[in-house]
Formats: C-alpha cells, sequence, structure tokens
C-alpha cells in the first residue's frame, strides 16, 4: 500500500495554532487523550473538529512519532490546513514517512464484506499500515472517522463492530487512536441508545465543545449540578412528549404534521395504520406527494387546491367534508379532514391535518339512499292510483255524499297529496345527491330565474295576502337554471308560508367578485339561533306541528344545499326570533358544474 502525500493536496489557507487557543479547545484533548489507548471525540462546529485533531498529533510530529489520518477529503484538508498553522512540518513528515493519510470510504473499502468489517481483512489492511509508520521503534497516533462515516450512513452496527476491532487490535499493538463522531449522528430517536454503545467502547470520551473544561474541584462539582438539573428537565420534557404522543396515538382520527414546506413531521399511529405506512417511510417525504397526489378517477389532484398546501400558504384552517388519500398499497379511501396552520408569531411554520376515513359513513348512505329510493318508487305508484279514486269520490262520481263522509275524504286527500309530495322530495333528493340526475351547464341570467320562479308562485302568494318584491339587475352566470329556478321556488315558497298576512317576502341578486348572491328575506316567526345550522338537514323543521299546519316535508332546504352545492356554491341562513329570516345561497359566475 502506498502512503498518500496529504500535504501536497491540502493548501494552507487557514493558519491557526490549536495549541495556543485556550482551554476552549487543545490543552483538554491532549490531556485526556495522552492517557487512553482508544479515545472518542465528538464535536458540533469543522473548526473545533480541526482544533481537536492538531491537538491530538501535533506531539506525534513534535517527538518524531507517526502520525496516521483516516477521514474524508475534506475533513483532510483542514487537519493538514490546522498542522500547518500550528507550525509542523508536514512535507518533512511525509519524506520520512511518518505520516500517512487516507480516504476514510477508500480504506474502508479494503475490508468491508457485505457491509460488515471483515476481522482479517481489518488486521492485513491497518497492520500493513502502521508496520510501514512504525521504524525505528516510533509511537503511533492515529485519527479515524471510518466509524463516522460508517454511522452516517446509517450503518451504527458496522460501525461499532469496526470499533470492537480496533479495540482487539489495541491488545496487540502499541498505538492511540483518536475517533471522531459529530454530535449529529445521534439526533434521532434512537440516538442516545447509539450514544451509550459507542461511549462504552473507549477508554476516554470528550464532549463536543459546548462543554468547556473544568479544572477547580468546585467548577467540576458546579457542572455536574448544572448537567443533573437539565436531566430532571429533560426527563419531564420527555415524560411529557409521551403522554402527548400516547393521547395522539389513543385518538382515532389520523393526525399527520408537516413543515413550513409541507414535508412531514409527524403521524400518529391512527394515520399509519389508515395509511399503512411506517414512520420511517413518512420522515422527509411531501405530504401532498406521498398521500395526496390523485383524484379517485385518476386524473392529478392540483397542489395548490390541497388544503394542508392552502393553510401552509395562508395560514388558514380547511375543512373538506369528502377527499381521498391514497395508501401505501396504491389503494386509495375517502377521507373527512382539516388541515390547521402552525402560526409562530406572523410566520407559518408548519401545519396539523386531522382526517377520518369516512368508507363506512359512504356505504351507510349509499345503501341509506339506495332502500329511500326503492321505497320512493314502489310507493309512488300506488298512492298515484289511491290519490286518483279519492279524486273521484270528492268529486261525486258515486254520487252525494253525507257532510261526515265528504269531510274524511277531504281529509285523506290532503294526507296523500302530502304523502306524494314527500316521495318526490326523497327521490329527488336521492337522485341530486347520487348524481343520477346530471346538471347542465349554461347561460343564465339573474333576473330571469327569478322572475320565472316567482311567476310559479304568484297565486300562492296571493292566497296567503304576502306581496313579493324583487330588487336585481340582469347579470350573467354559468348553471343549471331549471335547478336554479327550484331552489329559488323552494325558498320564496318557505318565506311565504312563514310570513304573517300583508307582509313582504322580499328577493334580492347581486354579482360579488366571480360569484353571484341570491337572498330571499321574510318578515316571519323566524328560526331559533340553536336551529339555524340544522335547517338545512333532512326533515328539519323549526315546529313538530310545521308539517301537519304548514303541509311541508322537511327536505325542501336539504334539497337546495344539494342543488347549490352540487353547483360549487354555499347557502346559509340568518334569523332573528320575532323579526324575520333571510336565506342566501352564491354560485360561481362561471364553473362548470358536476
Amino acid at each position: 500500500m502506498q502512503p498518500v502525500g496529504a500535504s501536497a493536496l491540502i493548501p494552507r489557507a487557514v493558519t491557526v495554532d490549536p495549541l495556543a487557543m485556550g482551554s476552549k479547545y487543545a490543552p483538554g484533548v491532549v490531556d485526556m487523550v495522552c492517557q487512553h489507548e482508544h479515545h472518542v471525540q465528538f464535536y458540533d462546529s469543522e473548526e473545533f473538529l480541526s482544533a481537536a485533531v492538531c491537538a491530538f498529533l501535533a506531539p506525534a510530529f513534535r517527538n518524531e512519532n507517526a502520525a496516521i489520518v483516516v477521514a474524508t477529503a475534506a475533513h483532510r484538508r483542514a487537519f493538514d490546513s490546522a498542522l500547518s498553522g500550528a507550525g509542523i512540518d508536514l512535507d518533512a513528515a511525509i519524506r520520512a514517512g511518518r505520516y500517512l493519510a487516507f480516504d476514510a470510504d477508500g480504506l474502508l473499502s479494503k475490508f468491508m464484506v457485505q457491509g460488515m468489517p471483515d476481522a482479517r481483512r481489518f488486521r492485513d489492511t491497518i497492520g500493513s499500515v502502521m508496520n510501514y509508520v512504525a521504524q525505528d521503534g516510533r509511537e503511533i497516533r492515529i485519527c479515524g472517522e471510518m466509524v463516522a462515516v460508517l454511522c452516517e450512513r446509517g450503518e451504527g452496527d458496522a460501525a461499532l463492530a469496526l470499533e470492537d476491532l480496533w479495540n482487539q487490535l489495541a491488545g496487540e499493538r502499541e498505538f492511540e487512536l483518536l475517533c471522531a463522531y459529530p454530535m449529529r449522528a445521534f439526533a434521532d430517536s434512537d440516538g442516545a441508545a447509539a450514544f451509550e454503545r459507542v461511549c462504552e467502547r473507549h477508554k476516554g470520551v470528550s464532549p463536543c465543545e459546548d462543554f468547556p473544561p473544568l479544572a477547580a474541584p468546585a467548577d467540576q462539582s458546579r457542572a455536574v449540578a448544572q448537567l443533573q438539573q437539565e436531566l430532571v428537565v429533560l426527563a419531564r420534557d420527555n415524560e411529557r412528549s409521551q403522554r402527548t404522543s400516547s393521547i395522539l396515538d389513543a385518538a382515532g382520527e389520523g393526525i399527520i404534521g408537516a413543515d413550513a414546506n409541507g414535508i412531514f413531521t409527524f403521524a400518529n399511529s391512527a394515520a399509519l395504520r389508515m395509511t399503512g405506512y411506517e414512520p420511517e417511510e413518512m420522515r422527509g417525504h411531501d405530504l401532498h406527494d406521498l398521500l395526496h397526489h390523485t383524484h379517485a378517477d385518476g386524473t392529478p389532484f392540483p397542489r395548490e387546491e390541497c388544503a394542508a398546501q392552502a393553510s401552509l400558504a395562508d395560514g388558514s384552517a380547511n375543512h373538506c367534508d369528502q377527499d381521498i388519500f391514497w395508501r401505501k398499497d396504491g389503494t386509495s379511501f375517502p377521507i373527512e379532514l382539516t388541515s390547521t396552520a402552525i402560526v409562530d408569531g406572523s410566520r407559518t411554520t408548519g401545519a396539523v391535518v386531522v382526517f377520518r376515513d369516512i368508507s363506512q359513513r359512504l356505504e351507510t348512505e349509499r345503501v341509506q339512499g339506495q332502500f329511500t329510493a326503492i321505497v320512493s318508487h314502489e310507493l309512488r305508484t300506488p298512492l298515484t292510483s289511491i290519490r286518483a279514486a279519492l279524486g273521484l269520490l270528492a268529486g261525486g262520481v258515486l254520487g252525494p255524499m253525507p257532510e261526515e263522509g265528504r269531510r274524511m275524504v277531504e281529509i285523506a286527500v290532503q294526507n296523500t297529496d302530502r304523502l306524494v309530495r314527500l316521495v318526490n322530495d326523497l327521490l329527488d333528493l336521492e337522485r341530486i345527491d347520487g348524481g343520477s340526475i346530471a346538471l347542465r351547464s349554461e347561460r343564465c341570467d339573474c333576473v330571469d330565474v327569478i322572475d320565472r320562479a316567482v311567476e310559479a308562485l304568484l297565486a300562492t302568494a296571493a292566497g296567503a295576502q304576502v306581496s313579493i318584491e324583487i330588487d336585481a339587475r340582469p347579470a350573467a352566470f354559468a348553471a343549471d337554471a331549471d335547478r336554479v329556478i327550484q331552489t329559488l321556488m323552494n325558498l320564496i315558497a318557505n318565506a311565504v308560508k312563514f310570513s304573517p298576512p300583508r307582509g313582504t317576502v322580499r328577493i334580492t341578486a347581486a354579482v360579488r367578485d366571480d360569484e353571484v348572491l341570491f337572498e330571499v328575506s321574510d318578515d316571519g316567526r323566524g328560526i331559533p339561533a340553536e336551529q339555524v345550522e340544522t335547517i338545512f338537514e333532512r326533515f328539519a323543521q323549526v315546529s313538530s306541528s310545521d308539517a301537519r299546519e304548514k303541509g311541508g316535508t322537511g327536505l325542501g332546504l336539504a334539497i337546495c344545499r344539494s342543488i347549490v352545492e352540487r353547483h360549487g356554491g354555499r347557502i346559509w341562513a340568518r334569523s332573528v326570533v320575532g323579526e324575520g329570516s333571510t336565506f342566501s345561497f352564491v354560485l360561481p359566475v362561471a364553473r362548470p358544474v358536476t
């Protein structure tokens, strides 16, 4: 094996004398290292590492002994610069065969077999190097970071096996060895155990630069007490962290976190179970690219439409009733999710996404809807026949009827009409929600759709002694005109129904930004505050007597909501008890309906 002339490759731009830098660097390192054959030096900064290595190797050069460096190219250059700055003539040492420098990866390749160091090859490789420099009874100092290279590759077991081989070699040959490890190699969840195993294999351990050498016993005792206090704090923080982790893992919903760039930071047990990933498979990956990349139909999911990305972009909270995530095995599942930004002052530092698998809910809704549709369909035919027969009876086709009989037939006709309306509304709602009704996207005008809806209800309004006022200007938008008219008719009919005699129903329409806003207001009894949020649910009634007194089915507003949401819009209500209600909905001015 030919020696590598390190000084010919390493620039000497940095002139630092680590031996004169004070207690922060060299004296503490040199004094401790010289008492042990196998020592470990931890470090944070490259400057500190270079100073520590220089302090370790400089005595070998000054005492005409030998030095060996096994490190990365960048570190070999830095070490040579520090040694040269300390007055060491590296060229002379190389010419005398007292200094060898090797690339860590290159030397590892000489004795690594299937990911582990081979004992015989290690002994032959290192032995030949030591034989070369050990002429004339020279003492040998070796600075190596092959173990650190293995550690940073994620090959911790191989690094520890190599440490054991060095220890075995120390029983046969005299040398002093300094192993260097960056503290970042022990920063993950398994770092504490790995750190302990490394320390166990060395006779001397030197902390990194944040821990200065302490000479006085009082200073040492004070430092130990401070470390003990910090350990208590860390233990308590760790306990709190474990408690928080247990709470997150106990949650039934999936909870995942991302940093400001949308990269995964954590996932609880439910999230891992639902997606099929292991924590290390998610860590470091983009949330959207891993779980949210594609629609159910296979088309790409635009990043800008992702709820989590929206939270990261503007610091907002976003909710989606139905979305989709993708599992590790390539299958997808429907979810309901809420994304909330993590904000530090004015800066968004990440986001938390809480989601749940709604497969069972959707299947239940599908079966329920199918059942409702079948029952409704089977009811409509006999109800139509019954209504026809009752109509004939009420019309006197069988001759005059007693007053009591006529009244009973009228009641039967009214109830049959209500059942027919209920069945028709159910069928309408199921077809809209189920997507079996295809909505058209056509050019509509605000004034036109309002006029057509009002025209159909003028007789009803006149019978209820309610006037209708319209305040709208022509404005175009894209929608299914018939369904928008149906929505307006439901809202206007409700407003008329619950208005007092000589009351007024007001209808307005206006374009704002890229939306058109419709509003229907009345002077009726109003809706209690606790019912405003639920009034759009199926069979919701303000009063249990409404169905009997007003003839409603409780499905009109649910149908309105389904139509508006299918258009990509929103619908809501405002109300004050005793003063009246306003129902509002917005539709996109130009957006194809789905």
